[in-house]
């Protein structure tokens, strides 16, 4: 019995320097794993493969480290209506992004033999790529490029590269335009134009609205229905009048065109508003154009916004109105309620530019 009590307390006392030296290291550094560990967790990504639209090359990106560091995690952040917002990027918080691109021909075995691919060139150093696609005629990809310098942090730009010679070059010049990325970026209207959301020109250098010290009223909230419904809850909703204008200041955006052979720059519509979408039809004649509006809801995230679902040219005109989806506070909790209206509004892709949504019949309340 003695000797178990002994043979205790040495296990015991053991522990308890092994708890003290590892508290130690902590206080001054994090600890890191043995070699074998580093090199599984640590081990490159496979890289992302896009197809070209006529199936004849390849698209190859790479992924950065499983791992990011630390520095990406304790940037600003502001969290607006349920969307998690970069206010330097002016796009999603904490993205992912690719380090590089290359072309391969299609019938090369993957991952290609050095020498065998076409690497993109002319993009910066130091840059994180992001929002990658196709033109319609394969001889371009458009993208997004940032610096991944701290001290560097600004909105995202436009680039394309030419899938002939791998040559990068930017085609709206910054500072003047920026990309607005926090829902609608951009779209092909045809392998020689692309119409791109853009922080419009008003909010490039104003500075964010700032919270008043001393309220200018009380805090009021008004329920006007007649009826007593249940509702979900969901976090980071907008809480007050200021972010409310906070939410458009970092989601409003104004649309573009760019002409890659000439490098023309045209405005697209006329007035900057918080664009969600912009689709255009297999012919490229049209585009469905979304974006929400006011009033918002201190209530439900802003997906269940008012938004406007319209119709437009490819020359920038509105031509009708497809759907108004007002405020939407009162979709039941039920598993396979929705939203009152059209909804999944899209181009058939075996017509020139023919539309397709559902309504669900029983007004969403299953």
């Amino acid at each position: 019995s003695s000797l178990s009590l002994s043979s205790m307390k040495r296990r015991r006392d053991h522990f308890a320097r092994v708890f003290s030296s590892q508290v130690d290291k902590a206080a001054n550094a994090y600890c890191e794993p043995s070699d074998s560990i580093k090199t599984i967790v640590n081990a490159p990504p496979t890289p992302m493969l896009s197809f070209s639209p006529c199936k004849t090359k390849v698209l190859q990106l790479t992924r950065p480290p499983s791992n990011p560091p630390i520095s990406e995690f304790v940037k600003k952040e502001l969290k607006l209506a349920g969307a998690r917002i970069d206010p330097e990027l002016r796009a999603p918080s904490k993205m992912s992004s690719y380090l590089g691109m290359s072309f391969v021909p299609m019938n090369e075995i993957m991952p290609p033999e050095e020498g065998k691919d076409l690497p993109v060139v002319g993009i910066p150093e130091n840059s994180a790529i992001n929002y990658v696609s196709w033109a319609p005629d394969g001889k371009h990809i458009a993208f997004f490029v940032r610096s991944k310098d701290a001290e560097e942090s600004e909105p995202f730009a436009l680039y394309v590269a030419s899938s002939e010679t791998g040559e990068a070059r930017k085609v709206l010049e910054t500072p003047k335009y920026y990309m607005s990325a926090v829902f609608g970026t951009y779209s092909w209207l045809s392998s020689d134009k692309i119409v791109a959301a853009v922080v419009p020109s008003g909010l490039k250098d104003s500075t964010p609205p700032e919270r008043p010290e001393v309220p200018s009223g009380p805090y009021v909230q008004l329920h006007e229905s007649t009826t007593s419904n249940q509702s979900r809850t969901y976090p980071d909703l907008l809480k007050d009048e200021f972010d409310c204008g906070l939410f458009e200041h970092y989601t409003s955006s104004s649309l573009v065109s760019v002409t890659l052979s000439t490098g023309e720059v045209k405005p697209f519509g006329s007035e900057s508003k918080i664009y969600t979408r912009m689709s255009h039809s297999p012919d490229r004649k049209y585009l469905i154009v979304s974006y929400i509006e006011r009033p918002f809801s201190f209530a439900v995230p802003c997906g269940r916004f008012p938004k406007r679902v319209e119709l437009w040219s490819a020359e920038g005109e509105k031509i009708k109105e497809i759907a108004y989806l007002p405020l939407a506070e009162d979709i039941p909790i039920a598993f396979n309620s929705c939203r009152k209206g059209p909804r999944n509004i899209q181009w058939r892709d075996d017509k020139p530019s023919e539309l397709v949504y559902t309504v669900a019949c029983d007004e969403g309340d299953p």
